[in-house]
């Protein structure tokens, strides 16, 4: 199972967790990043400091995503 799932929805992008209820919108430039990073790379420094602010306001996207793949 994933641990994160990004996707497009409606006019904008979702960055959430699955089982869980809450997500964050992430800017365009962000969910093309992920689309196109190789499988297995590093996770950019961005989605590290994302779900680490997003995790301090809620449990929901709470996850160890340092030293996973993309």
């Amino acid at each position: 199972m994933h641990a994160l799932i990004a996707s497009p929805y409606m006019d904008r992008f979702l960055l959430v967790r699955p089982g869980f209820r809450n997500g964050v919108k992430i800017p365009q430039r962000n969910y093309d990043q992920l689309a196109s990073a190789a499988s297995g790379r590093e996770p950019p420094p961005w989605l590290i400091e994302t779900a680490g602010r997003t995790s301090r306001g809620s449990q929901d996207l709470t996850v160890s995503i340092t030293g996973r793949g993309v």
